[in-house]
C-alpha cells in the first residue's frame, strides 16, 4: 500500500492578504513545511462542462495519502500541471492511517471561468 503513494503532490490553502487599497487579495500558500506529500491518484470520472459557450474537460480523482488532521475542503492539491479542488475528505477504515480525498480538476480552474 505504501508503494502506491508515489505521486508527489503539494497541498495549498487560501490566505487573504491586504492589497494596500483597503481590500484583500486571495493567494494560495503551501500548507506544509515539507516540500511535498505523496499520494495515490485514481481517475474516477471524466466529463465536459460548458462555460461561456466553450467546453472544458472536468475530471474527478480520488487521492489516498497518509493521515493528517489539517485538511479542509477549501484547500487544493497541486499535482503535475493540474490543480485539484478538494470536494470531500474521508477516513476509509476509521483508523486514522490514511485519508481519501475526492477532488475535481479542470484546466478552467483558476482562470476565473
Amino acid at each position: 500500500m505504501i508503494a502506491d503513494l508515489r505521486h508527489p503532490v503539494t497541498i495549498q490553502q487560501k490566505v487573504q492578504t491586504a492589497d494596500g487599497q483597503g481590500g484583500f487579495t486571495t493567494v494560495w500558500q503551501n500548507l506544509t513545511n515539507r516540500s511535498q506529500d505523496f499520494a495515490e491518484i485514481l481517475d474516477v470520472r471524466s466529463s465536459e462542462q460548458s462555460r461561456l459557450q466553450r467546453l472544458y474537460p472536468e475530471n474527478a480523482q480520488r487521492l489516498r495519502l497518509r493521515w493528517r488532521d489539517d485538511l479542509k475542503t477549501d484547500m487544493r492539491i497541486l499535482f503535475d500541471t493540474r490543480v485539484l479542488l478538494i470536494s470531500g475528505i474521508a477516513d476509509p477504515d476509521g483508523r486514522g492511517r490514511y485519508l481519501e480525498l475526492f477532488c475535481v480538476s479542470s484546466p478552467a480552474i483558476g482562470t476565473g471561468l
